[in-house]
């Protein structure tokens, strides 16, 4: 009798073993495919965390992946996993109040989220726990996606903390590869495995990139206390906050370089990768440029070498290409004369 607990002992532990390292394994990303304009699309990612629900988690994302005013009328939608096609989960609501896209006026990217409640527990996936302390430069992080041609339904990409701000933190991957169809990727702390921040933006440095992601802290705030006590409320509850938001103008830019370098992919399913900036629909480039060197506000003086300048450009339609951007100076002896009218609003003309 003795004997025989102590193998059945042993046989729960190594079942226990086993499902561990089977929920290890699982992915924590999926793609989010909704109902849009009549075509179902599929596009960016999502991940799933815990959360005090029925279904006992959600799924969070960007509010740049989809129109929000169009997803709060696409009644529902459904996760799919990247490679297998598996799904995972489906919503009809969100948890939170959803966030703003990055380039809606006066938004940056820390307010881009949304918290999808989920209509039943998600199979086949793991959850991933949010991480409660700042992460610190320097400190090491993987990234976890889908990448075109792989064969699996997650991989994972690494890099290093660059740069960190209250609203930024700034990422240098170890390489390059193509991230289109990234966004909404979760960034893992590598020392503690949970959740710093979400993948948004993007931006090449030679053979490698580095990537903008907003720390994870709102979203923390949101999960802390979920709409309706855990239920959450369905997207069409929504439409009236939607509509009252500000949209972003066309012929103004609403971020930096960076943030409108958004990761998104551009197609209808089963497409799930384009441009990372998709093909506008008619209307002139918007060119923006980002001057790093000199500082904003510092004053030049004579240089024997001329003026050194650097920075960043970005052409907002169309495909993510190479350009060159040419500054133009008159040098000539008419530009010491007065322009006849306050050009920069100084009270002198």
């Amino acid at each position: 009798m003795f004997r025989w607990k102590i193998f059945g002992l042993l046989g729960v532990l190594a079942l226990g073993g086993s499902s561990a390292a089977l929920a290890a394994d699982a992915p924590s990303v999926a793609r989010p495919s909704f109902p849009i304009d009549g075509n179902v699309r599929t596009e960016g990612l999502v991940f799933f965390v815990p959360a005090n629900t029925r279904a006992g988690a959600a799924a969070v994302g960007t509010a740049h992946t989809f129109d929000i005013a169009k997803l709060v009328r696409a009644g529902g939608g459904q996760f799919i996993l990247g490679t297998t096609k598996t799904i995972v989960a489906t919503s009809r609501g969100f948890l939170a109040p959803p966030g703003r896209p990055f380039n809606a006026p006066g938004a940056t990217l820390f307010d881009d989220y949304v918290v999808y409640a989920l209509d039943a527990a998600p199979k086949g996936v793991r959850l991933l726990e949010l991480d409660s302390e700042p992460v610190a430069p320097e400190a090491r992080v993987r990234i976890l996606g889908v990448l075109t041609g792989a064969g699996r339904d997650q991989t994972e990409l690494f890099g290093r903390v660059a740069e960190v701000s209250p609203s930024r933190i700034e990422i240098d991957l170890d390489v390059g590869d193509d991230l289109r169809g990234w966004g909404g990727a979760p960034v893992l702390s590598q020392d503690t495995g949970r959740v710093i921040g979400i993948l948004q933006a993007y931006w090449p440095r030679g053979t490698t990139a580095r990537v903008g992601v907003p720390p994870i802290s709102a979203v923390r705030a949101a999960l802390i206390s979920p709409l309706e006590n855990g239920v959450g409320r369905p997207f069409n509850a929504f439409e009236k906050l939607v509509a009252a938001a500000p949209v972003e103008k066309a012929a103004k830019s609403s971020g930096s370089a960076s943030e409108e370098a958004a990761l998104r992919s551009g197609g209808h399913a089963p497409v799930e990768h384009g441009p990372l900036i998709p093909g506008a629909e008619g209307g002139s480039t918007r060119v923006h440029v980002e001057i790093d060197v000199p500082s904003n506000g510092s004053v030049v003086g004579d240089a024997p070498c001329g003026l050194y300048v650097a920075g960043r450009a970005l052409a907002l339609q169309g495909e993510m290409r190479q350009f060159d951007v040419m500054s133009v100076i008159d040098t000539s002896h008419s530009t010491i004369d007065p322009t006849g009218a306050d050009i920069n609003g100084n009270g002198i003309i």
